[in-house]
């Protein structure tokens, strides 16, 4: 993998991910995890409308399938999608 492709280039994975968890401890989350990060910018990502071949591109997937795992869509999303057709049965379009 090139240096560019990676989140963050020239750090070996076990010290990022060591030190993610101790900024999680030290902001009072002991839960946290670097796992936890990744999957929270994901959604934040897809929330946001990046493509998944986009998002699965940056988390280094080989499946499609697994980047489709937070895909889920958020509350806000779903209003706005669903007034979409409030707006166009009020113009009498949707029939």
């Amino acid at each position: 993998m090139r240096d560019e492709d990676l989140w963050f280039p020239g750090f070996k994975s076990s010290c990022v991910t060591t030190a993610v968890i101790t900024a999680f401890h030290k902001a009072g989350i002991p839960w946290g995890s670097f796992k936890q990060l990744r999957h929270f910018g994901a959604c934040y990502l897809i929330n946001h409308g990046i493509p998944l071949e986009v998002i699965q591109r940056l988390m280094h997937h080989k499946n499609i399938k697994t980047t489709q795992i937070y895909a889920r869509v958020n509350r806000d999303n779903l209003v706005a999608a669903m007034s979409v057709f409030d707006t166009k049965l009020a113009q009498g379009v949707v029939q």
